[in-house]
């Protein structure tokens, strides 16, 4: 009967971590779960271990030849260090200040950010939403006085003037600066600073001035501002160069580079083949088709993509050549009419 008894238990106390992933459910319900009855029943699930250990404790009942002692601490410490993780100190503290422990409130004319207090005005004090799709992730605020992100000022910003351009929060201009993520871009130029367009006419991930190409804050060399264009989500040209986000292509004809229809890793020009601005050496762009399962041929030659570079794959005949699925009776994920490849062997 005490063996049975001691199965029992452990069952029981090794469903802890279920049910402790099981009561943060509360907190999805439609009051953000911060009713004081939610937030006391999701700790008595988190601490039902605790429960059990007490009762072991007051029998004087061992498991597994563990103390009672010994099994009443673990049964406190570890839902203790459950519930820190799963944050719940923040969810009950906020049930008692009723401040949010993220974002920005204000209450009481105090302005927060996660639920510490900033030295703002709380009757200017206004969140920062994008000129686009009027949405913010909640980083950036101003008052009649300054611009914050995340709760902290921005310094030299211009309230009066700041906005969020571009489809995200990254990038911001007021009448004196560029910001990337709240910090100064010295060399961008606020009046002509822009999101620069794709080729559908959607918003990119780069932006321009009327000397500059920028990409996650930071210029792209040999591109210029003013002549830059988009072909693709990622290869960019002027007049004269190209890139690939912010890899030059080497020998690159800008007039008659284009994204090959399959797979817009590839660019081809007249001459050469280029995979995410890497020169395919030796490609035919004329008769260049990405394959599946990472393969790629031309009228010469087999390619694998290996390592970020495709590589030739020597002795395959590109004629007959052509990526299948995988196939067990003879390992293999691709052939041609002499022999069968795996991987690019």
């Amino acid at each position: 009967m005490k063996l049975i008894f001691q199965v029992m238990l452990s069952l029981i106390l090794c469903y802890w971590p279920i049910a402790l992933l099981t009561s943060a459910m509360i907190f999805d319900a439609p009051d953000g779960g911060q009713s004081l009855g939610k937030i006391f029943l999701a700790l008595i699930i988190s601490f039902y271990p605790l429960f059990i250990g007490i009762l072991l404790y007051i029998f004087d009942f061992p498991i597994w030849g563990i103390k009672p002692k010994t099994l009443l601490l673990v049964t406190f410490f570890i839902p203790f260090a459950g519930i820190i993780v799963m944050g719940y100190p923040k969810l009950i503290m906020e049930r008692f200040t009723l401040v949010p422990s993220f974002g920005y409130y204000v209450k009481d004319s105090t302005v927060y950010y996660s639920g510490k207090k900033i030295d703002a005005s709380s009757t200017t004090f206004k969140v920062i939403l994008n000129d686009v799709s009027n949405h913010a992730r909640n980083e950036f605020a101003r008052d009649h006085k300054n611009v914050y992100k995340n709760g902290i000022i921005v310094k030299e910003a211009d309230p009066a003037t700041f906005r969020l351009i571009g489809d995200g929060a990254d990038h911001q201009v007021d009448q004196f600066r560029v910001y990337f993520q709240g910090k100064a871009l010295e060399s961008a130029n606020p009046k002509s600073f822009e999101v620069l367009k794709s080729s559908d006419g959607s918003n990119s991930r780069f932006y321009r001035d009327q000397s500059y190409v920028f990409f996650n804050g930071h210029i792209i060399q040999n591109i210029n501002g003013a002549n830059a264009k988009i072909i693709s989500p990622g290869y960019l040209v002027d007049q004269v160069n190209a890139v690939y986000y912010t890899t030059r292509l080497e020998g690159v004809d800008v007039n008659t580079l284009r994204v090959h229809p399959k797979d817009a890793a590839y660019a081809l020009d007249i001459k050469f083949v280029f995979y995410k601005g890497t020169k395919v050496q030796n490609a035919d762009p004329s008769s260049f088709e990405p394959l599946e399962r990472q393969y790629a041929k031309d009228k010469n030659h087999v390619y694998y993509l290996a390592s970020g570079t495709p590589r030739v794959i020597h002795d395959a005949d590109a004629a007959t050549f052509m990526a299948t699925n995988y196939d067990p009776k003879s390992k293999s994920d691709a052939k041609d009419k002499y022999r069968y490849y795996l991987n690019g062997e």
